[in-house]
């Protein structure tokens, strides 16, 4: 049985279903699973984890974080323990994810122990522009020496190549979530609720000043001039979420607009069951995985140009749409067609869920990393 470590930071609700899935396959493959996690968690992350969904053998170091004073949303792990844990396990194979310490602690160790590593990268051009050119170059050294990679999406397989991996060595294990676990419990949920009186959009993820929901208040402030028949769910919590409300309600959105909080993945299906559509208008993301989320339940999505998921998972007009949050405008006209056209609305979301099961399923990405390890 040949071994394989994965490395990553932590255990998450939606991380935890694709390594068991890819554990799966793995086995079928005669190779045998074991992640190493750097922490069991940090200060900003609220999820819940229960550690007995977890089907494939685990390590979680004590290797310690440091959270910007800056920017709240960057954490780093220093991975203390990873050489020791490797020497423990000696695999012949690494999975880490993404540039960081413990690449660079991977890639010495498999020069030392005769190994080799895959690179998981969800990095993509418009998020490295600013880094430095030593940073930049040991990126270069480090996808140099790797055997393989595995990239979230196009964007993060365009950035790769860029950098200097050869194309044929690149496979995408699409970045996502347990996507039947979306689509059935909201299903489920759908099914007992009572018809909805007004069109309701849902926003879910940080509120934090990167996301940008402010754009989404201030869209609604300018539908309610023309109509009132709508409603949004804000559902999340972070630092601006005090500064989101006193905007809400000095817009006049106190009746339209509800902030429900941070909810646990399981809680999700009930919101998801009782939308008709998601807005998701971040500044920036690499991946978005509450695209995932919200297309596995059926939902038409009014996603942000500015996301690696919106590039991959959003075909306008048919599995949703696809707009800049700064053109307020068209974020505007967008909203208000929806709110005419909810049976189209509806169909368009079913296709969405279609798409996600044929393309976007934990199978076809842990399928993926398959591919990249038996190269």
């Amino acid at each position: 049985m040949q071994k394989v470590v994965l490395i990553t930071n932590i255990p998450t609700p939606y991380r935890i279903p694709l390594f068991n899935e890819l554990n799966k396959q793995m086995l079928q493959e005669k190779m045998e699973l074991h992640v190493i996690f750097s922490e069991s968690g940090y200060q900003r992350r609220k999820f819940e984890i229960d550690f007995a969904q977890i089907q494939f053998p685990f390590t979680i170091l004590s290797g310690g974080t440091l959270t910007s004073k800056k920017n709240v949303e960057k954490t780093y792990f220093f991975y203390k323990g990873l050489w020791n844990a490797l020497n423990k396990l000696q695999p012949k194979n690494i999975i880490v994810a993404g540039f960081s310490a413990a690449s660079i602690m991977t890639a010495s160790w498999c020069k030392l122990n005769h190994s080799t590593y895959s690179i998981w990268s969800g990095s993509i051009e418009t998020e490295t522009r600013n880094i430095s050119w030593l940073r930049i170059q040991l990126r270069r050294q480090l996808i140099k020496r790797a055997k393989s990679f595995i990239a979230y999406g196009s964007l993060a397989a365009q950035y790769l190549v860029k950098m200097g991996a050869p194309e044929n060595n690149i496979y995408i294990g699409i970045n996502t979530v347990d996507t039947s676990f979306f689509a059935q419990e909201s299903a489920k949920k759908r099914n007992a609720l009572p018809k909805k009186n007004k069109f309701t959009f849902t926003y879910l993820g940080y509120l934090v000043p990167r996301k940008n929901v402010s754009l989404v208040i201030e869209a609604a402030s300018i539908l309610l001039k023309e109509r009132s028949d709508f409603q949004i769910q804000i559902i999340g919590d972070g630092e601006s979420k005090s500064q989101l409300e006193t905007l809400s309600i000095q817009l006049g959105l106190k009746d339209h607009i509800a902030f429900v909080g941070y909810k646990q993945k399981e809680e999700l299906p009930t919101f998801f069951a009782n939308t008709n559509a998601l807005l998701y208008q971040s500044d920036f993301d690499i991946w978005g995985l509450v695209l995932n989320e919200a297309m596995a339940a059926g939902l038409c999505c009014l996603a942000t140009n500015h996301a690696g998921a919106t590039f991959d998972l959003i075909k306008e007009g048919e599995t949703g749409f696809i707009v800049d949050y700064a053109d307020q405008k068209e974020v505007v006209n967008k909203m208000k067609w929806m709110i005419d056209h909810p049976k189209e609305v509806d169909e368009i979301g079913k296709k969405a869920a279609n798409y996600i099961n044929e393309n976007a399923s934990l199978s076809i990405s842990a399928k993926g990393f398959i591919l990249a390890l038996k190269k």
